[in-house]
């Protein structure tokens, strides 16, 4: 999905839609069957959603979205949308109160950017960006099935674009994170998209790297705190080598603090859900930071 195949020389890359859940926040892929042909339909574009030009897009968007990913898995359109709409706006952080218990959600950013080709959208990538700990993070990714369109230069163009903005974001270098569920060691496709984004990363000369920790996406449907239900992932992240060979356990459980406090529990409150979820996220990231920390065995 991610690879700059060059159009030519394609006669059939077999695959089909798919989409792993991350509660609330879903890494969404699409692939193709790509036959030989390539027949030019304009040229593809990038655009960030935001300005008023791009809100002519909404409908699309919607329409593609709701298309791409399975109905359980979907955040609302229009929160996306919402959020969006105020690209240079930062959400502010806040302390969430809920009854005993208490967490400080530090401000993200929403990005929302579509792929463009002869008015139509064919793509989309939605991502919330953190600058207290300088990375953005995947939360949908998806591309439309197009006979006229090299396998991954769609997801491609879109990364590129929103890498090269946020580089006037984010301090440089910056890491791009994503969840892929379930773990790489039971999954084929698993396997098949990982190996998507590290081509894309090595192509741009950057390095991808998956967590070592026992990572966890919480459970967005959960009907009480005692039945909560959370999915194994394999947390990636994309930087440069210098980057990625220097983070040590505790960058990436930083991280992953970040992505449970900031994202998922900001995730929680746009639901509408309250009750319980700041022990829930806190109980949660105090397991996987222990486990992190003290290891399967028990020992340091």
């Amino acid at each position: 999905m991610l690879l700059p195949v060059h159009s030519a020389i394609i006669d059939a890359v077999l695959s089909s839609y798919y989409a792993e859940v991350a509660g609330g926040v879903t890494l969404a892929v699409a692939a193709y069957v790509i036959r030989r042909r390539m027949s030019p339909s304009g040229r593809l574009r990038v655009v960030t959603y935001g300005g008023r030009t791009s809100q002519k897009y909404a409908d699309q968007f919607c329409a593609l979205y709701c298309g791409l990913i399975p109905e359980d898995q979907q955040i609302a359109p229009n929160i996306i949308l919402r959020h969006a709409a105020r690209r240079g706006a930062w959400r502010s952080g806040r302390l969430v109160r809920d009854g005993g218990s208490q967490a400080t959600m530090h401000p993200v950013a929403y990005r929302l950017y579509l792929a463009v080709r002869g008015g139509a959208v064919v793509g989309f990538l939605s991502m919330l960006v953190s600058r207290h700990r300088n990375y953005a993070f995947i939360a949908y990714l998806g591309a439309a099935n197009r006979a006229d369109t090299p396998p991954g230069s769609v997801s491609h163009s879109l990364i590129e674009a929103a890498r090269r903005q946020l580089g006037h974001v984010l301090r440089d270098p910056f890491t791009t994170v994503f969840e892929i569920a379930p773990p790489l060691s039971g999954s084929g496709r698993s396997r098949a998209k990982a190996r998507l984004f590290v081509e894309y990363a090595r192509v741009r000369g950057l390095a991808v790297r998956r967590a070592p920790i026992s990572y966890v996406q919480p459970d967005m449907e959960m009907e009480s705190l005692g039945r909560a239900t959370e999915t194994p992932a394999d947390l990636f992240v994309i930087s440069t080598p210098d980057v990625i060979s220097v983070m040590s356990t505790k960058d990436y459980l930083r991280l992953v603090e970040s992505i449970y406090y900031d994202i998922y529990l900001r995730t929680f409150l746009d639901l509408g859900i309250h009750g319980g979820y700041v022990s829930y996220i806190s109980d949660l990231y105090e397991r996987v930071r222990s486990y992190a920390e003290v290891g399967p065995s028990g020992s340091e």
